[in-house]
């Protein structure tokens, strides 16, 4: 039996574009209340930003991570030994993106993204913690706090963040980035519609 192919960093990326684009409208029954529905949305479309964005840079890490861990005498492994599988060590060792980001530029080589490049290591880190982590488990005591901290951003935030964080990694093996990377647009949500549920 074939197994398709798949790019899950490329695919969780495309969302995170498709996302940003996408335009909200309310289905006009609703509109005695449509900005409670639009705010509903809005949210719903930004909290998909940021987590696919995540998404594709902790897919990104663990395939690196994982093609360096299968080869042959992989130092990688060596340097995991008290490790028996993959999926262990990046659940216990490497469960954090920031470690496991340290590993991948140690194991191919390039210097670190904290010493190289501090400010996109800046953003990355308040993405994940004062983003990322509360879209996954919201605090209804800081609830207002992120939410508007986050909408003051750019909405293109996560996703740049995404694209600076896998990017250097080209960057630094002097790679040209791949297409997918530099805003290209293979999936397309034109709208997301808030229909009435009745």
């Amino acid at each position: 039996m074939d197994i398709e192919p798949y790019d899950v960093t490329k695919a969780y990326l495309d969302m995170a574009y498709a996302i940003i684009d996408s335009e909200i409208s309310v289905a006009d029954d609703l509109n005695a209340k449509s900005s409670q529905h639009k705010n509903d949305a809005d949210l719903a479309r930004q909290s998909c930003a940021y987590l696919y964005s995540y998404m594709a840079i902790t897919a990104f890490v663990s395939v690196h991570l994982f093609e360096q861990w299968e080869k042959e005498d992989s130092p990688f492994r060596e340097w995991n030994s008290d490790f028996s599988s993959f999926e262990r060590l990046m659940r216990i060792r490497y469960r954090e993106l920031k470690d496991g980001l340290k590993a991948l530029c140690d194991i191919v080589q390039v210097p670190r993204m904290h010493e190289q490049s501090p400010k996109v290591w800046q953003h990355l880190i308040e993405f994940v913690k004062d983003y990322r982590d509360f879209f996954v488990h919201p605090t209804p005591k800081k609830f207002s706090e992120v939410i508007s901290s986050a909408k003051a951003r750019p909405m293109r935030f996560p996703v740049d963040t995404a694209v600076e964080a896998i990017g250097y990694f080209y960057d630094k093996n002097d790679q040209q980035r791949p297409a997918w990377l530099e805003d290209r647009r293979d999936l397309q949500i034109p709208e997301i519609v808030v229909a009435s549920s009745v």
